[in-house]
């Protein structure tokens, strides 16, 4: 997948902050396909437009901030999130943790340092997914093994015996 074809979601209570974000997302090749000021906001556009990944401001408009909805959309949605904020203190970063995200950047942002984290975040999330898909598979195959052994008198797992 082109760097064209990922869609980005920015969720940022400054609109000329946001305004810039999309004006760098869109010269490095991405689409915009939501911007809002509040993470309840946030959290409809990313279930309605299935972004690849949110651009995610700390503090927020409305009742919840940028760490509590990025938990939620990960939980939700199963999106990964980026932090784009001004915060940089310990506490701040330590909460932004739970979160689990897949980068954190500092404002005013480098487009380079924009575009690498954009890559990488997206990168790391497809092969999470891949390695969850395989952890799947490898448990119905051992779900489908033990069901089976229980409904028949013998298991024969060495498959040089399947033919005999």
């Amino acid at each position: 997948m082109t760097s064209k074809q990922y869609k980005i979601q920015i969720v940022e209570d400054e609109e000329d902050v946001a305004e810039i974000l999309q004006k760098l997302i869109t010269s490095i090749g991405y689409i915009v396909v939501g911007s809002s000021t509040s993470g309840k906001d946030a959290i409809y556009i990313a279930g309605e437009m299935h972004p690849d990944l949110v651009l995610m401001d700390i503090e927020l408009m409305g009742e919840i901030d940028g760490i509590e909805t990025a938990k939620q959309l990960k939980s939700l949605h199963n999106i990964p999130v980026v932090f784009v904020t001004g915060f940089y203190d310990n506490n701040t970063i330590e909460r932004a943790k739970q979160a689990e995200p897949m980068g954190y950047l500092i404002k005013p942002v480098d487009v380079r340092e924009l575009k690498v984290t954009i890559e990488f975040a997206i990168f790391k999330h497809r092969l999470q997914l891949e390695k969850e898909n395989l952890v799947t598979e490898l448990t119905d195959a051992i779900s489908n093994v033990l069901r089976n052994y229980t409904q028949s008198e013998k298991l024969v797992l060495n498959p040089h015996e399947w033919f005999r």
